[in-house]
């Protein structure tokens, strides 16, 4: 039992570092989100390489996590549906407060990353397609489009080539 104890310690501390790691993550994105509706192109590029390092500890975090886990229900013996809070039932008192309150830290911290996330994909796509609709209008034929035999603008599959030599 002993031996079982060390490796709720061990995940309660793996899943301590992956709340702080998630968090911090959470930060580079809104400044993320910040820079790109400022349009500071320059502040945007040191955090992109940022949040490469930060996706990295992660990964590499969420595997130490999913070892632990599973050696832990290995010790166990629980069966393979059993789900999170199951496995922490078989341990009482504070620690397993603790893991309850970082498992739902962690749920939180995943689902603002989801939400940010979004929402700088929805407002780079917004602006994105404003943008072609602007340039369209503005200058009708700067996308070299191609027609239909009938006469209607269609979307081509392949670039257009121009023969200079002609």
């Amino acid at each position: 039992m002993e031996e079982c104890i060390q490796q709720f310690l061990s995940l309660k501390a793996v899943l301590q570092r992956e709340v702080e790691a998630f968090r911090r993550f959470v930060d580079l994105e809104r400044s993320l989100q910040q820079g790109i509706i400022a349009r500071n192109w320059k502040g945007v590029t040191p955090i992109l390489k940022s949040l490469k390092a930060s996706a990295k500890e992660l990964v590499a975090l969420e595997e130490e996590r999913e070892a632990t886990y599973r050696r832990l229900k290995d010790l166990l013996g629980v069966r393979e549906e059993e789900t999170f809070y199951d496995v922490c039932f078989h341990v009482s008192g504070e620690l397993r407060d603790d893991l309850f309150r970082l498992h739902r830290e962690l749920k939180h911290a995943v689902v603002l990353i989801e939400g940010i996330s979004c929402g700088i994909d929805v407002y780079c796509g917004s602006t994105l397609s404003t943008m072609g609709k602007f340039m369209e209008t503005l200058l009708p034929g700067w996308k070299h489009k191609v027609y239909s035999p009938k006469g209607f603008p269609k979307e081509s599959t392949q670039p257009l080539l121009v023969n200079q030599a002609l």
